[in-house]
């Protein structure tokens, strides 16, 4: 599936209730968290609303729970099971978001990070935790998790500026996403390998994923699963950068194209995501939206519209294309009072794009925002920032 929704079901665990009503012998359920998801290029990325569910134990009969019952049920008997979903949940979502969307400042040199040797990441922090490491333009350089002893390096980030690329117009980063493991030939060293399922991107100067990598064990060999297949094809203009995107589903299908256009309007980014009608053959079928708010070079707030298919159709109606404005797209939204789907907004540690706390508010199945933030603890040594994230989730 490429635009859509799906529901992915999590078992929270057993708990003890009246006795089955089917079977008439059984009081333990297993309790059922069912997430409906926005599915965007095969990802869960959007969470819409949840619902849950009482499976028999005995006789697998299943009841459906209604969302408050369900909610206290979970708080009640799977507390720190459904605070662990919830906030595995947020972290996928703010990666996918990062991998999805493109530049988070305005446009300007893509800044390099600084040369750091994963040995010198590692010693930044001893205490039990996982911990991020990232430079003041808030790029993530590590991830170190420290647990019984152990000083594992999780996330490395190994970039390379690529100047010869094939119609590169200005640099391209080239980030390599590595993870430590053992080496027997040298316990003492470090040993680092391909992060199978995230082993990189290449960026351009507007820090957009140009390339989605993959990694294939066979050839030991990076290749590219999403991407612009031609990098002289895109297009750099003053209002607007157009990305003419393939993504491969698998090695004997053709490739799906869309474009994904990145505009810049005064203290907005728009990224607007345009995919072919494939059944009629039509083009440009604007479906997605993400409109960030920008303040003093950093973003303080973005929200996502995934469109239903009124809204596709009213997009279509009102002619938005690729060749559309950042203003026509802005006064398309106003006009149709479009409500985004999903709201982040974020706040920075001092004069850093190292972010302090997120807060996202999501639309449940009613079409009611939820909220749910999150703050981190940030310290500074040798001229990074050391950041985890801390309990207080609402």
């Amino acid at each position: 599936m490429i635009f859509g929704t799906r529901e992915v079901s999590t078992d929270l665990g057993v708990f003890s209730s009246e006795k089955c009503s089917a079977c008439k012998s059984s009081y333990a359920y297993h309790f059922h968290k069912i997430t409906r998801f926005i599915v965007v290029l095969f990802v869960n990325l959007i969470p819409l609303g949840s619902h849950y569910e009482a499976v028999c134990e005995g006789c697998e009969d299943s009841r459906a729970v209604d969302g408050k019952t369900g909610r206290g049920i979970a708080k009640q008997n799977f507390r720190k099971r459904h605070l662990a979903l919830t906030v595995k949940t947020i972290l996928k979502l703010t990666a996918a978001l990062v991998v999805i969307t493109a530049a988070v400042m305005l446009p300007h040199t893509i800044p390099i990070s600084p040369v750091s040797h994963p040995d010198t990441l590692k010693s930044l922090v001893s205490e039990d935790g996982l911990y991020s490491i990232q430079n003041s333009d808030g790029e993530v350089l590590a991830v170190v998790q420290i647990a019984d002893g152990m000083n594992l390096l999780t996330y490395y980030d190994d970039a390379s500026v690529l100047v010869k690329e094939p119609g590169a117009d200005g640099s391209f980063i080239k980030h390599e996403y590595r993870q430590e493991a053992t080496n027997e030939a040298n316990p003492d060293g470090i040993f680092l390998v391909y992060i199978p399922d995230n082993p990189g991107i290449l960026e351009d100067r507007y820090g957009t994923p140009v390339r989605i990598y993959h990694y294939d064990t066979d050839t030991d060999a990076l290749g590219y699963s999403r991407g612009v297949e031609d990098l002289s094809a895109i297009e750099y203009k003053a209002d607007k950068s157009v990305y003419p995107f393939k993504y491969y589903s698998s090695d004997t299908q053709e490739p799906t194209d869309y474009l994904f256009v990145l505009y810049f309007e005064g203290n907005k980014q728009l990224e607007a995501t345009f995919i072919p009608q494939l059944a009629t053959g039509e083009t440009n079928q604007f479906v997605m939206l993400t409109v960030k708010e920008l303040l003093n070079g950093r973003v303080a707030s973005e929200s996502v519209y995934n469109f239903s298919e009124n809204t596709i159709a009213l997009a279509k109606k009102a002619g938005l294309t690729q060749q559309s404005t950042a203003q026509d797209i802005l006064n398309f939204v106003e006009q149709n009072k479009l409500t985004p789907n999903m709201v982040t907004d974020y706040e920075y540690y001092k004069k850093t794009k190292v972010i302090s706390k997120i807060t996202l508010a999501m639309q449940d199945a009613d079409g009611n925002m939820q909220s749910v933030s999150q703050d981190f603890d940030i310290a500074v040594k040798n001229g990074y920032y050391i950041v985890q994230s801390m309990e207080n989730y609402q």
